[in-house]
This record gives C-alpha cells, sequence and structure tokens, in this order.
C-alpha cells in the first residue's frame, strides 16, 4: 500500500482493508503511523471480532491476540502466520502461546513453520526439567509441557520448604563426624570383619544409622555373626555361608526405615572419595527428609501400608507420594 492509499482508506472498514493492512504493518510497522485513528480504531476492532469467533469467551487483551483472516477456515494459516514471527531466543510468553496453538491446532508441524522455532521450543522444555529435576536422567519423549507459572511455583514452593527445613534444623547436630568415623573403623578392624562390614555397609545404605554403631554394638554384631557362621558353615558349600551371610546383612540394612536409594547412595560414596565428610551427608539427607524429598529406598514401600498412612494425615515423602500417585 502507498501512502497516499493508506491515508484514504475509507470507513466502514472492508474485510479486503483489513487484510491489506495486517500484510502491510506486516512488511513495516511503520505504516500504522500513517493511519488515521478511526481506521486504527476500526482494524482493532475487526482483529477482536475475528479473534473472539476463534476463541469465543476468552479474557485476554488484544495485544496478546493473535491477527485472524476474516475468511472462515483460515485460521491454520492465521496460526502459521504469527508463529513464522516469534523472535529467538523464546521467551516465557512466546512458550505459551506455541503451546496453546499447537493444543488448539493438533495437526500443526512445527519444523515446516520453522525448524528454528520447533527446536528452541523443545530446548525450553527440557531446560525447564533439567532447572526443576537436575539429578533426573529423562529422556526428551518422556517430558511433558510445564508452564512458566508452574515451574515458578515449584521454585518458589522448594524456596519455601528450604528456608523451613533450614529453621528446623538451625541447632541440629550430626550424632557422627568424618573423624569418629574414621576411628570407629579403626576399632570395628580390631573387633572383625563382620564388625566392619556392617559398619561400612551402613555408610554406604543408612548414613542417618551410623551413631547408632557404638564400639559395645560393634562387639554384638561381630559375635552374633561369628556364632551363626560356625553353627552354620557346614550347611553350606566352601564359602557359602560366607556369603550368606554378607547377603542377609546388606538386606537387613537396606531394610532400615531411612536407607537410601541405589543412585543415592552410590553418589554419595563417590562425594566421600573426593572429600566430602560425612556429617555434611546426613545434613543433606537431613534436609530432604524435612523437605520430604527423602531419597528413599522403594523397595521397602508397599502401597497399601503407605495409602494407610496418608489416610491418617501422615505427610508422606515425595518417593512415596509418586507410588501412590498423588
Amino acid at each position: 500500500m502507498t501512502k497516499e492509499e493508506i491515508e484514504n482508506i475509507p470507513l466502514p472498514l472492508s474485510d479486503e482493508d483489513y487484510i491489506r493492512l495486517n500484510e502491510a504493518g506486516e512488511a513495516d510497522c511503520h505504516i500504522w503511523n500513517y493511519v488515521s485513528r478511526d481506521v486504527k480504531k476500526a482494524y482493532d476492532d475487526l482483529l477482536i471480532n475475528y479473534f473472539d469467533l476463534n476463541y469465543p469467551q476468552n479474557q485476554i487483551s488484544i495485544d496478546d491476540m493473535i491477527w485472524y483472516p476474516p475468511a472462515p477456515g483460515h485460521e491454520e494459516y492465521a496460526v502459521k502466520t504469527y508463529l513464522s514471527k516469534i523472535k529467538l531466543p523464546l521467551s516465557d510468553k512466546d512458550y505459551k502461546k506455541v503451546h496453546e496453538l499447537l493444543e488448539r491446532i493438533p495437526d500443526l508441524w512445527l519444523p515446516d513453520i520453522s525448524d528454528e522455532l520447533d527446536k528452541a521450543y523443545d530446548k525450553k522444555i527440557a531446560d525447564i526439567y533439567k532447572l526443576l529435576w537436575p539429578d533426573k536422567d529423562i529422556m526428551y519423549e518422556e517430558m511433558e509441557y510445564i508452564s512458566p507459572e508452574e515451574r515458578d511455583k515449584i521454585l518458589d514452593e522448594r524456596k519455601r520448604l528450604d528456608a523451613s527445613a533450614r529453621a528446623k534444623l538451625r541447632d541440629f547436630k550430626p550424632d557422627i563426624t568424618q573423624d569418629r568415623l574414621d576411628m570407629l573403623k579403626a576399632k570395628a578392624e580390631k573387633i572383625g570383619r563382620w564388625a566392619l562390614y556392617v559398619l561400612e555397609e551402613t555408610e554406604y545404605w543408612d548414613p542417618l544409622s551410623l551413631g547408632k554403631l557404638t564400639e559395645k554394638r560393634l562387639n554384638y554384631i561381630q559375635t552374633s555373626n561369628s556364632n551363626w557362621l560356625t553353627e552354620n558353615r557346614s550347611s553350606y558349600p566352601p564359602s557359602g555361608a560366607e556369603e550368606v551371610l554378607r547377603s542377609e546383612l546388606t538386606y537387613s540394612i537396606r531394610q532400615h526405615q531411612w536407607a537410601i536409594d541405589d543412585d543415592t547412595a552410590f553418589k554419595l560414596e563417590s562425594d566421600r572419595s573426593d572429600g566430602t565428610p560425612i556429617e555434611k551427608q546426613i545434613m543433606e539427607l537431613m534436609l530432604l527428609k524435612e523437605k520430604f524429598e527423602y531419597p528413599l529406598n522403594t523397595e521397602n514401600l508397599r502401597a497399601q501400608q503407605l495409602a494407610e498412612r496418608y489416610m491418617i494425615g501422615e505427610k508422606l515423602q515425595k518417593v512415596e507420594r509418586e507410588i501412590l500417585g498423588i
């Protein structure tokens, strides 16, 4: 449209001029400087009208509306036009809009519109998951759309829970330190292999129970297990009784109330090898416990028992809630 044509658009605004103005505005946003106030108002009224036909009873402002042509059945064309003009990197607002349009038009295929937009949208979903669950190894195919509002709500709730948990643990002191654990290991080596085995397995699978393992307790463990071995060794093949005993001791420790899962146990052991003291790890586990995010050994959990605890009002840990689907 020429400057003269723009300045002399007749009213009421026709559908043809409504389309021409949109095309001209897309080509050069400065054309609106030459459009009269009455024509601009008529254009906005038509934009709202055609948008409302596609989104009845919507509650959004004109600034958030996308342009729709007057002819029925052209919704997909309008959406593709809108999507093709989204600027990258993808903002939260545009990320929400892309999702909304993909939901509205299931046949829409983003790579056909913009391969860069498709990759940016996928990356936004993945980035939100990594932000919320950095330690989880989740395939993209398993990820679902999470809105920016939901993301922020989860992060705010975590901050609140973290602050509350830290306040509760302000005066908490782990009942064992790295120095004390090292001394206890030295004593366990002298007491016997079963005392040392139980101590090391407890460190690996249930760090919160380490404080219960006193020198007296380790002596009892060594004596009772040595006696069992003496009484039962002949009933097994060579070294068979020892293998059975080790297996039963590990199983027993993994049945503890606050035994941790495989991934957490492996990570904590790796961190200890790098110099992280046991008291720091216990504090981190206590924080997770207070935030109801403790990495419990799920092999111990039974849905019926969890449901009974939930029904009487007990607050469950995250993995327990996941088992119940709540």
